[in-house]
């Protein structure tokens, strides 16, 4: 799941930023 969330926002959302929310 988080690395999808990674991919998938590393166009507007940087796979460090997941890890805040």
């Amino acid at each position: 799941m988080t690395n999808q969330s990674c991919k998938a926002g590393t166009t507007f959302r940087p796979c460090y930023h997941k890890s805040a929310v």
